[in-house]
């Protein structure tokens, strides 16, 4: 687990409630693995771009220098006010808010590794959905089985569910990776273990609990592997080998899901790299 997902985790803890907006904002991605929303603040307006995330709880920019970028990512400091905010709307008009909360960051230490998003509304829907349900300022949607290839793997789908404040899938644009509780990641693990058997050889990563393999993504597992989530109301998101894997390095790549620590993260999380 690198920095920022390890940030990430601490980060998600924190409650707060979000007001919803149907309007349709214009969203670009960069680098695989972030969104870019730009946006204008304040009269006369001054042009920002920020980067999307959908697991936290507030707005927030630079305003003017800030001390630090030092220390663990994720912290930031500052004051908490309210402006008119314009955001460039999907059919080339703007839409504006006049009286959006923020933080104006002074002191910060970030680490950023790496369309548009429908806030409300009803959008329209060309294959099977799942229904995504807000709670406490974050989304969240219901996982119920894991297959590899024709395979449903042997998990209680309980340990999926959300109860009493814990549990379910959050939908975060900004975490890398896919998180599982532990007895659904080691048993994805162990059934890819035994799909690829010999064919690769395993890398042994410093970081633990980590599936890695020797070779590249695009050469070595292409075609090798077909893995699904399916969730409630029988929709199925399938995974393309980029986004199953990550290629860390050159010589080696490793699998982007990875095992939830229940005492630090309550539910799972579906990654931006799976998104």
């Amino acid at each position: 687990m690198d920095m920022r997902s390890e940030a990430r985790i601490s980060k998600l803890m924190i409650d707060h409630d979000l007001e919803k907006n149907g309007d349709k904002f214009q969203i670009y991605p960069i680098y695989t693995s972030e969104f870019l929303v730009p946006l204008k603040i304040g009269t006369p307006t001054v042009p920002q771009i920020l980067i999307m995330d959908t697991g936290s709880l507030l707005l927030w920019v630079h305003c003017g220098p800030t001390i630090g970028g030092e220390g663990s990512p994720g912290r930031t400091e500052g004051n908490l006010a309210s402006e008119v905010v314009t955001f460039d709307s999907s059919n080339g008009t703007e839409v504006t808010i006049n009286r959006l909360m923020f933080g104006c960051s002074s002191k910060y230490s970030r680490d950023y590794d790496s369309n548009t998003l429908v806030l409300g509304g009803e959008p329209i829907i060309i294959a099977a959905s799942t229904p995504m349900f807000m709670l406490i300022g974050k989304y969240y949607i219901t996982l119920e089985k894991i297959s590899v290839g024709d395979k449903f793997l042997d998990i209680d789908p309980n340990i999926f569910k959300r109860v009493d404040y814990q549990g379910g899938m959050l939908v975060d644009s900004w975490a890398p990776s896919t998180y599982l509780p532990d007895v659904a990641f080691n048993k994805l693990k162990e059934e890819i273990r035994s799909v690829i058997g010999t064919t690769l050889k395993e890398y042994i990563s410093s970081r633990p609990n980590e599936l890695c393999y020797l070779g590249t993504i695009i050469q070595d597992v292409k075609n090798l592997l077909t893995i699904a989530f399916h969730f409630v109301e029988n929709a199925k998101m399938k995974f393309a080998t980029e986004n199953l894997f990550r290629q860390d390095e050159p010589d080696h790549f490793c699998l982007s899901v990875q095992s939830a620590d229940s005492s630090k993260l309550p539910f799972s999380i579906l990654g931006v790299w799976a998104q």
